[in-house]
Formats: C-alpha cells, sequence, structure tokens
C-alpha cells in the first residue's frame, strides 16, 4: 500500500545569472505590483562612478508597433547550435541530463513566447509566505536529490544562452515528494514502511506576462527592436556588426539607477531586454543580454560572461567570436565619454586587468568556462 505525502518548497538559488543575489519568494510575491515594486534582490554592484552616463541622458522608449499578426518563432535561432548548450556536453557524466533539461526549457518557453493564450498563476506556499509564479515547466519527478543542482545548472546556462525568452525570472522552484510504502502481514498489521522522496524542478516566469495581451506588448517591441536594427545585416562582417549593435545600446540605453540615488537599479526589468525594450535603461545585465539578444540575431557567435571587476563588483560583458578568435565586449563601460570603446573586441590584455570570470563550478553558480581571449585587440580597417 502506497500513501503519497507531498512536500512543497521554495530554493531562493543565489546564482550567476542575476549579479545580485535572486530570493524568487520576494521577486514573486506580490503579482498585482508594479515591476519596479516587484523585485527585491540586493543591488548590482557595478562600477558606476565614471563609466555611465548621467540621468539627463535617458532615452524615451520607443512606440509599440501596430501589428495584426506576427510570427515570432523567425526570430528564434537553433539552441543546438549555441555555446552554452555544447559546452554542457564537457561534462561527460553529467552532460546529457543538463542538455536534456537545456533542450526541456527550451521548448517549453518557446511554446509560451509563441502560445496567444492567457496562462494561469500558480502559487506555491514557503516558509516566507505564499510566492505566486507563472509555470513554464514544472519536469518529471526524479529521485536523486543531487540531480538538482545538474538541473540548476542547465537552467542557468540556458537563460544566458537565451535572453529572447524575457518572461524568465532570475529564479527557480523545486518540489519535492514523499511517497510511503507499506507492507502488511495476513492480519493487516504494518509490518515494514519505506519512505521515498523524489523531486521536480520548475522554469518559473514572471507573473506580468500571464496573459497573452501582456506578453503581446513586449513581442511587439522585440520585433520593432529587430526592424529598428535591420541595417545591420547589410554590414559586411560581423566585426562591424558587433560595432553596430555597441553603438546601437549606448545611443539607446543609459545606465539604471534608483530613482533620486546613484544606487544601481535592482528592480527585474533592470536586469533583463525588458529595460532596453520598455525603459530605455538597466544596469550591466540588461547591456550585456541586450547585445546577446542582437547578437543572435545577426548570427554572430557571442556568449555573456558574469564575474567581478578589480574592485571586487559584480559585473557582466560579453566575448564574442570573430574571424576563430574570441574577443571582450563591455558595453556597459563603452557607454561613457571617458572610454572611447576601450572594451570593443578588446584583447586579453585589456581585460583580464578588469574583468575577471566567475569559476565555473556545477551547481547555482554555473557558466561555462569563458573562452581564451585573443592576444591583442581587433583592428578595424
Amino acid at each position: 500500500m502506497r500513501k503519497v505525502r507531498l512536500f512543497i518548497f521554495a530554493l531562493a538559488l543565489f546564482m550567476i545569472i542575476p549579479l545580485s543575489s535572486c530570493d524568487l519568494t520576494l521577486l514573486l510575491k506580490d503579482s498585482t505590483k508594479t515591476q519596479e515594486e516587484e523585485s527585491k534582490t540586493e543591488p548590482d554592484k557595478t562600477k558606476t562612478d565614471d563609466k555611465t552616463k548621467t540621468e539627463d541622458d535617458e532615452k524615451e522608449p520607443d512606440p509599440v508597433l501596430e501589428i495584426d499578426e506576427y510570427d515570432l518563432s523567425i526570430y528564434l535561432d537553433d539552441y543546438q547550435e549555441k555555446y552554452g548548450y555544447l559546452a554542457l556536453a564537457n561534462d561527460l557524466e553529467h552532460g546529457e541530463l543538463m542538455q536534456s533539461a537545456y533542450k526541456d526549457f527550451y521548448d517549453a518557453s518557446k511554446a509560451l513566447l509563441l502560445s496567444k493564450e492567457d496562462k494561469e498563476i500558480s502559487t506555491m506556499e514557503t516558509t516566507q509566505g505564499s510566492v505566486n509564479y507563472l509555470e513554464v515547466l514544472q519536469t518529471d519527478y526524479f529521485e536523486n536529490q543531487d540531480d538538482i543542482q545538474y538541473y540548476t545548472s542547465a537552467w542557468s546556462v540556458f537563460v544566458s544562452d537565451n535572453p529572447i525568452f524575457y518572461f524568465l525570472t532570475n529564479g527557480v522552484l523545486t518540489r519535492s515528494k514523499v511517497t510511503t510504502t507499506t507492507k502488511k502481514d495476513s492480519q493487516g498489521k504494518i509490518t515494514e514502511q519505506t519512505d521515498v522522496t523524489t523531486y521536480a524542478f520548475i522554469l518559473v516566469g514572471n507573473v506580468n506576462y500571464v496573459t497573452f495581451d501582456a506578453r503581446d506588448i513586449i513581442n511587439k517591441k522585440l520585433i520593432n527592436l529587430f526592424e529598428s536594427t535591420k541595417d545591420i545585416a547589410l554590414l559586411e562582417n560581423d566585426a562591424l556588426k558587433t560595432k553596430a549593435i555597441n553603438d546601437y545600446l549606448k545611443e539607446n540605453l543609459t545606465y539604471a539607477y534608483k530613482e533620486n540615488t546613484k544606487i544601481p537599479e535592482d528592480s527585474y526589468w533592470a536586469h533583463n531586454i525588458l529595460g532596453l525594450l520598455d525603459n530605455k535603461k538597466g544596469v550591466c545585465e540588461c547591456y550585456s543580454k541586450s547585445f546577446k539578444l542582437l547578437a543572435d540575431y545577426y548570427d554572430i557567435t557571442s556568449i555573456q560572461i558574469y564575474g567581478v571587476t578589480d574592485t571586487g563588483e559584480a559585473h557582466a560583458w560579453n566575448n564574442v567570436l570573430i574571424d576563430e578568435s574570441w574577443y571582450g565586449l563591455d558595453v556597459t563601460w563603452n557607454d561613457n565619454e571617458y572610454s572611447k570603446d576601450k572594451y570593443l573586441l578588446c584583447s586579453n590584455t585589456v581585460m583580464a586587468k578588469e574583468h575577471f570570470p566567475y569559476n565555473t563550478a556545477y551547481g547555482i553558480t554555473y557558466q561555462p568556462s569563458s573562452p581564451v581571449l585573443a592576444t591583442d585587440d581587433y583592428q578595424f580597417e
């Protein structure tokens, strides 16, 4: 005879995707709040003193395109060719599990991106109170608790690889279920009882995007972004395209601070391409994700890198593959009057002085190993 006891718990994971620690139970607790009120994470410690523009330079958001019908699938690329997905296979023991999880995350996120249906708000009771969230995917239950870290690794790589899925949060949830098996003798007396705990991993979306109407607005802004930058496709090579994206982001993004302060904005949108699409401002993670988004669309191989600066502050930037060599790119630090694009396709000599990637480690702080950068800066003709 079997009895099933269900235990639900949240993992407030501190991982490499959000540069500040992210407590999901706070991030999702009240679905009626605005995005500015929603996120309660620690502020991004990115260097901002002399490497950002002032608030006077903020841009007005673009109007939403008047589009009746559209197909976002044409803006998606092949996840099987992405650097992060391929890098997961380097783990000979757990690579297959992580790539399988990545595929499931991608398929579910793609389905939501293309869906025209409203979804339901899911609720979970935790020790910190009720959590409301948009369930993008819940895996089947699995027995090995250690696998949670590998699902988390696949998730962190997946989110970094695919910034187009703007509705995903910087946190995950897991569920545990205890199944009790009993054996009885001929008189009905219990002779043996065994508890088996299994686990499920949940890919979480922000409750603001439960309805199609809410996603439709952002979807159209995505299309507007791609349409407004379409001349990039006409440039001769990936280096010129990279420079054009760098210039576009410098023109259309401002570093985001909390109102009337010099404290980096910690709201959900500021660490997401929503910063570019909705507000024309964001922190370094917004800059790096926005670059990755446009680089993917224009067939430029790039990755996001998370780490710290020479002063120990958390930071995000990109590496870009040009003519079979990797170069560093920091659009955030390029976006000021002092750097003069010092961090545009620069060498390891430049990046190694101030940019230190996090060490790769399976679990909640996993990212693929950063490729070795070129010894010399890229030379534009």
